[in-house]
């Protein structure tokens, strides 16, 4: 009976440690006199998003809008002080001028061996990041880019031809399903030099894992919400965040690509022959890398890619079908750079301007970043940064800027909820706010692949057809509360409608 007594005791002592521990939490910012919502005790102020019952971009718009005339205000995840910054003006310091305090990312999805984003350029820190981002580079140079839009010609072939046999039924087209085709298999040629569209198997388990990296299941909510309460005690234990399934393909995937390499010419330079030449020796004074940082680049690279490229391509697409007169416009600028052709070289992405402003005011109005990066950006204080005489950032904290949140306020984009392609037509005047997909040295690597790509499979497919809305899409779009990489993922599928053009009404144009 004692022992019953003194387990129970013990018990009882350790919630409320624990119970004085969270209230101490939470008594940060208020001790430091900076506004922010009120937490609940045990998580904070996220409790709707680890319920799945609001996206991260809509609960942190929502602070945005009720402390509109604050510069920055605090919030807990969970028990962790995390600041929102809400001022332009402190938003670019913290971002460009005074980066070297920020360099890093938090991280939020766990230290387990076993984590192929952990070991990936994405969740590197300090100089190493900076070095492995100098080398990782080279594969966007603009000669690689000029390379890589032939892979996406001779691809967008193939996606025109699965439009058209909807188009020639005038059903509804499940462009999103079509899109995920076209960009898996251009992003695992380009990465890869891996012809997906010869190996249903390979296209199908590729497939399967980006969108399992994209919309993880349940239990990986529940360890993100885990490794932020007690980090240390997760890596102690080992756990993985992702389903250990993504480890267990890509790092075999890895070994055989490979492998595959050795004495074998492919004939171009790809992420493979890259992170090769990185097992093989040392790269700008940095160290040979080993089995995990390689599967880390392999994945990562993929996943990301493939993620934020279908969602951007099918937002455009939508918004296009909604704006009719903007559409046309769009048309007549394709034509006269195409002349009718259906290939679009290096040199007609770059004569597009209209096509680039569209695909700009769609992801100011849609932003792709999640964990990674652009709808809400993250960042870490890595040497401790004093605002004013009243806060220092201090050392390790989490800081937060709402690109969002920023990209639909009037003050900074008029008219925030229409669509105006015509507000980045010049360039002086477009916001230095813009960030879709982040903002200073930490910006996505990929950007400039990721607007080659979209233009080109654009043009080619307003040259040949006419957007059209169809009723069965809700508007305004739900953003999907699962979704973690992409912070503004539609929950339900975009649908649209597409006529086959007559190549004979403008090929003379």
């Amino acid at each position: 009976m004692l022992t019953v007594i003194s387990a129970v005791g013990a018990i009882c002592l350790i919630v409320v440690l624990v119970l004085i521990y969270l209230i101490k939490q939470h008594r940060y910012w208020r001790n430091h006199g900076i506004p922010g919502p009120k937490p609940t005790l045990v998580l904070g102020n996220m409790g709707d998003l680890y319920y799945h019952k609001t996206s991260e971009l809509h609960l942190i718009d929502n602070w945005y809008q009720e402390f509109k005339n604050e510069p920055y205000i605090g919030y807990y995840n969970l028990w962790k002080p995390t600041l929102l910054v809400m001022d332009p003006q402190l938003i670019k310091a913290l971002n460009e001028v005074d980066f070297d305090h920020f360099t890093d990312r938090p991280i939020n999805c766990g230290n387990s061996n076993n984590d192929a984003i952990m070991h990936s350029i994405f969740n590197m820190r300090g100089t190493l990041w900076k070095l492995k981002r100098q080398i990782l580079a080279t594969l966007f140079s603009p000669k690689k880019l000029k390379e890589y839009s032939e892979v996406l010609n001779h691809y967008g072939s193939s996606l025109l031809g699965e439009i058209d046999s909807y188009s020639e039924r005038c059903e509804e087209i499940p462009f999103e399903q079509i899109a995920k085709r076209h960009v898996v298999r251009t992003q695992s040629f380009i990465m890869y030099s891996l012809d997906t569209s010869q190996d249903e198997e390979i296209f199908s388990k590729l497939s399967h894992l980006s969108e399992l990296f994209e919309r993880p299941p349940t239990n990986t909510t529940l360890k993100f919400t885990f490794f932020t309460a007690a980090p240390r005690l997760f890596k102690f234990l080992g756990v993985s965040t992702y389903p250990r399934e993504l480890w267990d393909f890509f790092s075999k995937f890895t070994k055989q690509l490979i492998e595959s390499r050795n004495g074998a010419n492919v004939g171009r330079d790809d992420l493979v022959s890259l992170v090769a030449q990185l097992q093989k020796e040392e790269v700008l004074g940095t160290d040979r890398i080993g089995l995990r940082e390689s599967v880390g680049h392999i994945f990562t690279f993929f996943a990301a890619g493939i993620n934020s490229n279908l969602t951007a391509l099918t937002y455009i697409i939508f918004q296009l079908s909604r704006h009719p007169k903007v559409q046309e416009k769009l048309r007549n600028e394709v034509d006269n750079v195409l002349s009718g052709n259906d290939y679009v070289s290096y040199d007609s992405v770059m004569k597009m301007k209209y096509l680039e402003d569209v695909i700009k005011e769609t992801l100011r109005m849609f932003p792709l970043g999640g964990i990674l990066g652009a709808g809400i950006l993250k960042r870490t204080c890595t040497i401790p940064y004093k605002i004013n005489e009243k806060f220092t950032i201090p050392k390790g904290m989490d800081v937060v800027f709402p690109s969002y949140s920023v990209h639909m306020d009037p003050n900074y984009f008029p008219a925030p909820e229409e669509f105006i392609p015509e507000r980045f037509s010049d360039s002086a005047k477009s916001s230095p706010l813009f960030m879709p997909f982040g903002k200073g040295p930490r910006t996505c690597i990929g950007i400039r692949l990721a607007y080659v790509s979209l233009i080109i499979a654009l043009a080619q497919i307003i040259s040949n057809y006419t957007i059209l809305p169809t009723p069965n899409t809700d508007f305004p779009v739900k953003f999907d509360p699962r979704s973690v990489i992409i912070a503004s993922r539609p929950l339900q599928r975009l649908k649209v409608k597409m006529q086959k053009r007559q190549k004979s009404s403008f090929s003379n144009q």
